[in-house]
């Protein structure tokens, strides 16, 4: 089963230059991830990354790291009763 994206696309056309350029912004609705782009050559390459990560990279969380040697606490003496 395929998997389902959402965006939301924010498009700002430029009207002052003969061949209208298109600048905007995609946010991933699942990620919360934004991108701004400034040609439609930009955007589809950021859907594209959304679509496909590129391995295990992007997802993998940073290991934890525990202490080898748990914390020593003072012995308990009868006289602390």
């Amino acid at each position: 089963m395929r998997k389902k994206h959402s965006f939301l696309l924010t498009i700002i056309p430029t009207d002052d230059q003969p061949q209208s350029i298109v600048r905007g912004k995609l946010e991933s609705i699942s990620t919360g991830d934004s991108y701004t782009f400034t040609s439609l050559q930009e955007l589809q390459s950021l859907i594209n990354q959304e679509l496909h990560p590129r391995g295990p990279a992007q997802v993998a969380e940073k290991p934890r790291s525990y202490p080898l040697n748990p914390p020593t606490y003072p012995a308990v003496r009868p006289e602390d009763y």
